[in-house]
């Protein structure tokens, strides 16, 4: 009965149309409460209207202060314009763009209209003792910790200018990563400059800062 049941679903679906849908919905950049959010809900919507359903989409407050299900935080909205990371000296090379790795900016970073500073190395950044005798005041910190915790002791503490994140442990030593620092409504005017790159992109960098600044 069971492989009868098998037979019937693979004769009626089809695996290639299933795919082609994720694909489209993975098209989309979707942080909770941003554009890319709404317009995969946009899609799905579309996509089941034509297949003759009904539906209905429901729209809640994302600003970082309504509760939900016995104290879940709703998101803030957050939207993504652009951004770019690149190194200028020793030698110019670009690290990450949004139009190529959307998630090269983390979620929910500040923005700001340009700048440039030297990049200091802070191992893991989520702790005082990464901070010992290193100044991060005006400069980039490389780092692998949590994004808010490092955010907090390099940015909040120490009054660096960004964070650029990585992380140790993956599978895809080339993929940028997505992290998030998630702040709530009040303290959406602290968040700094967040970046995320690749593996292979912080140990170059690593390597770069070995031989000098």
């Amino acid at each position: 009965m069971f492989k009868e049941v098998v037979q019937l679903v693979g004769a009626e679906l089809s695996g290639i149309n299933a795919k082609q849908y994720a694909a489209d919905i993975a098209r989309f950049h979707r942080i909770q409460a941003s554009p890319g959010f709404h317009e995969a809900v946009e899609y799905v919507r579309e996509a089941l209207e034509e297949l003759g359903y009904s539906v209905t989409v429901h729209k809640y407050p994302a600003d970082g202060r309504t509760l939900y299900l016995d104290g879940y935080r709703a998101p803030i909205g957050w939207r993504l314009i652009s951004g770019e990371l690149k190194v200028v000296k020793p030698r110019k090379m670009l690290l990450g763009r949004v139009i190529d790795n959307p998630t090269v900016v983390v979620a929910h970073s500040g923005a700001n209209p340009g700048v440039e500073a030297e990049l200091v190395d802070v191992g893991r950044g989520d702790s005082d003792e990464y901070y010992e005798d290193v100044d991060v005041s005006g400069k980039f910190v490389l780092a692998s910790g949590s994004p808010r915790r490092v955010h907090r002791k390099a940015i909040e503490e120490r009054g660096a200018t960004g964070i650029i994140l990585y992380s140790e442990r993956t599978r895809a030593p080339s993929a940028y990563p997505y992290r998030s620092l998630w702040p709530r409504a009040e303290e959406t005017d602290k968040m700094g400059m967040a970046f995320s790159i690749s593996l292979e992109k912080a140990l170059m960098l690593k390597r770069l800062l070995a031989n000098g600044r």
